[in-house]
């Protein structure tokens, strides 16, 4: 199972009492207290383990007792209860099962900072549910946790649930403020000065949830969904399972998928939608733009789609599925403009298809075909269907030459896995695809 854990830094300066809230109305607001991750643990409740990363000034002036420096004593310092024995405390309430302090270095140099981030991402365990605070941490840190999140997630499979800054100088600042305000009324200033600061506590876990939108965008730039389905909440399934179904469609050569049973009319309207109801929809909207553009091409139910997937797949190297579909798609084209889009699936009418495409005169093996499969129609009318096939074929000058092409020692160098005398490198079958490609589209074949 999990563990549930707390990542948090200890800073070395002394702390003034301070009541947190996480809520903008402050209807959550703590009992006064020195350190924010006592706010969060009891906030959470039920963490398996708090670990605290502390400098050597930290752990001395934070950890087992807290320093306040003495205003009119410089450098007299008053000791108090420090972190530590607050997490005893909430050990025995159980709003933590454990603790542990970690040894940390100031974070001055590179070398400091690569420090830090190996002793963090060495305390985290597979699948980890981690809560960040980072309210007392250097001023890297905030960059060194992004980096170190994206990192644990792909090494560890961690999630994060929260990521927590409290704003303590924020606090002051207000009380500062008061102050101000109360002008020369020094009992009110003596009230003011008595009472502890409040201070919000922000959670900033968008930002890590864009910055995993921006990766799931990028990775459905490049033809990948799974990222970008894997995010979307259950009110969202339906458009992830969609977009999941859309590219996997193309990655394995669906045809019919994206022809027909996928409505990506419908699919690019729920993308959209979705920016516009996301709480960060001023940052998500231009990533859901980049994947609306990927959409665009396509439309329902055509059959233009199938050449777009070429497209598609030249553009991710897929080219053993790009080559399919535009030898797939050209048949189908010649079935749908001779029989009718009812007969795309029919095994018959696509050998016809692929006979006329070749340049072949007669239909002698479709017939052989429809005779083994003891097809309802006559001779006659296949040989009608074909002939029609063969001259729609000629009428585009050049076609059958280039299905041959294509059909010939291309398709055979990708089918048989390059096992051959003079295997073309991958580079060149990209390029041969796509000149085959533009070849076709100069033939108007393509609208």
């Amino acid at each position: 199972m999990p563990r549930k854990i707390l990542i948090s830094f200890l800073g070395a300066i002394s702390y003034s009492e301070t009541k947190y809230y996480f809520k903008q109305n402050r209807s959550d607001i703590s009992a006064q207290m020195y350190y924010v991750q006592e706010a969060i643990l009891r906030k959470h409740q039920k963490i398996d383990k708090a670990i605290v990363f502390t400098t050597n000034d930290a752990y001395k002036n934070n950890f087992n007792a807290r320093i306040q420096t003495m205003r009119d004593a410089d450098p007299v310092l008053h000791i108090g209860e420090g972190i530590g024995g607050i997490l005893e405390g909430l050990k025995k309430e159980k709003a933590v099962a454990d603790f542990s302090a970690v040894n940390i270095p100031n974070g001055y140099t590179e070398e400091e900072i690569w420090t830090v981030f190996q002793r963090v991402f060495n305390q985290l365990q597979e699948g980890d549910e981690v809560i960040f605070d980072i309210t007392f941490g250097f001023r890297s840190l905030p960059m060194l946790v992004m980096v170190l999140l994206n990192y644990a997630k792909v090494l560890t499979g961690i999630s994060i649930t929260a990521v927590y800054y409290g704003v303590y100088e924020a606090g002051r600042a207000e009380k500062a403020a008061q102050l101000k305000a109360a002008g020369d009324d020094e009992m009110k200033k003596q009230t003011i000065l008595q009472r502890p600061a409040e201070a919000p506590v922000l959670e900033l876990s968008a930002f890590v949830r864009l910055q995993e939108w921006t990766q799931a965008a990028k990775a459905f730039e490049a033809g990948n969904s799974e990222l970008l389905a894997a995010m979307l909440d259950a009110g969202q399934a339906d458009m992830g399972n969609s977009l999941l179904a859309w590219t996997q469609s193309i990655q394995t050569c669906r045809g019919m998928a994206i022809k027909k049973s996928l409505d990506v009319d419908y699919l690019k309207n729920q993308v959209l939608d979705m920016g516009e109801k996301s709480d960060i929809a001023v940052q998500l909207k231009p990533l859901l733009k980049k994947i609306t553009a990927k959409l665009a091409p396509f439309e329902s139910h055509q059959l233009k789609n199938g050449f777009i997937a070429v497209e598609w797949c030249i553009e991710h190297g897929m080219i053993q599925q790009g080559l399919t579909f535009l030898q797939e798609t050209l048949q189908s084209l010649v079935v749908e403009q001779i029989v009718g889009e009812e007969f795309l699936t029919n095994e018959m009418y696509r050998m016809a298809a692929n006979g006329a495409l070749y340049g072949f005169s007669t239909p002698k093996k479709t017939i052989d075909l429809k005779n083994r499969m003891n097809l309802p129609i006559s001779d006659e009318d296949v040989a009608e269907a074909y002939q029609n096939m063969y001259e729609f074929v000629k009428g585009f000058n050049g076609l059958s030459s280039i299905y041959n092409e294509l059909s010939g020692n291309f398709r055979n160098d990708i089918a048989h896995c390059g096992m051959r005398s003079a295997p073309k490198y991958p580079q060149e079958l990209k390029q041969e695809l796509t000149q085959f490609y533009q070849r076709i589209k100069d033939l108007n074949l393509t609208i």
